[in-house]
């Protein structure tokens, strides 16, 4: 139970020291004119050549892997990846479980020989 806590907490920790914006114009930078935006554009429209916002959030989609593989890449629409990731994660658990077995077999069979 003790690893699933540092898992969690290795996994969202570093989303929330991340690093701070920097400031609107800092002190050795040169200040450019602002573009020009032709008058016919709405506010909207120039909101959108000015500024960057971001349609999907990464909290959301590192939510998402963790709790399905592959999810957070079919939030981002990044439809190829998924494949990878979910093959990756059933490769790992059957060799996981494949190991496993033959772990319990071995210690049946170790043990048996101290019985005969």
């Amino acid at each position: 139970m003790k690893w699933m806590v540092v898992a969690l907490l290795l996994i969202v920790t570093p989303s929330l020291f991340g690093q701070p914006d920097p400031d609107p114009v800092p002190q050795d930078s040169v200040i450019l004119p602002e573009p020009v935006i032709p008058a016919d554009m709405s506010a909207a429209q120039v909101d959108t050549v000015t500024k960057y916002h971001p349609t999907k959030s990464a909290g959301l989609a590192m939510l998402l892997s963790a709790v399905i593989p592959g999810a957070g890449q079919a939030y981002n629409e990044s439809y190829l990846k998924v494949p990878v990731v979910v093959g990756f994660g059933i490769y790992f658990a059957s060799m996981w479980l494949h190991n496993n077995r033959l772990y319990h077999d071995y210690r049946d069979q170790y043990r048996a020989s101290f019985n005969n």
